[in-house]
């Protein structure tokens, strides 16, 4: 639903891996980008903060709740822009 309200349209692309680090802990790694236009730098602070929404059909409880699922289970939820536009959100979670 993020992504709904442009008329222009997008393609999703879906990324899975999983690493070792050096403490010898094993994450899974998911990577969910798009093509669209991406968020405003001055709202990638806040995207993950309750009732946050840019959107005005939004109640800003998506990405925020996706954060708590992942940082209970002692992962990281990161949003960044991609360099050729749209949003790149990189799920880690420990395996």
């Amino acid at each position: 639903e993020a992504i709904g309200e442009s008329a222009r349209q997008r393609r999703v692309t879906v990324r899975g891996s999983s690493y070792r680090d050096a403490s010898g802990k094993d994450w899974a790694i998911a990577e969910i980008e798009d093509t669209g236009e991406g968020i405003q730098a001055n709202d990638l602070q806040r995207i993950f903060i309750p009732f946050f929404t840019t959107k005005s059909k939004g109640h800003g409880v998506g990405l925020a709740l996706a954060h708590r699922v992942v940082t209970d289970h002692g992962g990281t939820l990161a949003a960044a822009n991609a360099r050729e536009g749209g949003a790149i959100f990189t799920i880690k979670i420990p395996r």
